[in-house]
C-alpha cells in the first residue's frame, strides 16, 4: 500500500471527520467514495494523494468537517483503551508462556535431560513463538509485537 495513505487510513484519521465511514477490501487500491442522498457522486483514488497534507486538504476540499472536540476526545480514549487491552493481553500471554516453559523445564530436568540440550531446545521454541507472534500481529494488521 502507499505509505502515507496507509498511515492516514490505519492511523484512524478518517474517524476524525463527520459522516465518514471506512470499509476495508483486501487487495484493492484505496478509494474515497463520496455519496449524496445515498448515491455515489464521486470516486477519488487516494494513491494519487500519497502525502498527509494532501489527504487532509482533500478531505476539507470535499466538504468534510472535523468532529467536535468531545467526539475526538472520545475516539482517542477508545483507541487508548484498546491499545491498553492489547498490551495487557500480550503481557498475559508472555506470563503464561513463561510458566508453561518453566513447568516443561522442571519436568525435563526430572527426567535427567542435560542443561545444554534444554537451553538449545528452549531457544528454538522461543524463536518459533516470536515468529508466530509476528505472523499473528501481521494478520491483525499491526506492525507491533
Amino acid at each position: 500500500m502507499y505509505p502515507k495513505v496507509r498511515i492516514f487510513l490505519k492511523g484512524g484519521y478518517p474517524e476524525l471527520y463527520q459522516n465518514v465511514s471506512m470499509t476495508w477490501k483486501e487487495g484493492h487500491d484505496p478509494v474515497l467514495f463520496i455519496y449524496k442522498n445515498g448515491e455515489e457522486q464521486e470516486k477519488i483514488r487516494l494513491a494519487e494523494h500519497d502525502d498527509m497534507e494532501q489527504l487532509e486538504a482533500l478531505m476539507l476540499e470535499k466538504g468534510f468537517k472535523f468532529k467536535s472536540e468531545e467526539e475526538m476526545q472520545k475516539i482517542m480514549e477508545e483507541r487508548e483503551a484498546m491499545a491498553h487491552a492489547r498490551r495487557e493481553e500480550r503481557e498475559r500471554e508472555r506470563q503464561f508462556n513463561i510458566l508453561k516453559r518453566q513447568k516443561l523445564i522442571d519436568k525435563e530436568r526430572a527426567q535427567g535431560i542435560d542443561s545444554k540440550t534444554l537451553l538449545l531446545k528452549h531457544r528454538e521454541e522461543r524463536d518459533q513463538q516470536r515468529k508466530e507472534a509476528a505472523e499473528k500481529a501481521a494478520a491483525q494488521g499491526r506492525d507491533e509485537l
